[in-house]
């Protein structure tokens, strides 16, 4: 097999593979009605949680801008 055909079944199999780890995702976290959200903890500034519980940082920030442009 020439190279060229091997990078092209390469690339049709990779965008076969993006579309179905994606597909739905949008309409799931809609039907379940929230957002989970993956923040590290324990770096500085990224999420902590404040003195009364409340998440803050940049991690959880951009969560937050996230579900708003999601749900409106």
């Amino acid at each position: 097999m020439r190279t060229f055909e091997k990078i092209a079944l390469t690339l049709i199999a990779v965008g076969a593979l993006a579309f179905t780890a994606t597909a739905g995702t949008l309409e799931d976290v809609k039907s379940r009605g929230e957002l989970r959200c993956v923040v590290s903890t324990g770096v500085a500034g990224f999420a902590y949680p404040d003195s009364s519980g409340n998440w803050k940082g940049f991690d959880v920030d951009f969560c937050r801008a996230t579900v708003s442009s999601s749900f409106g």
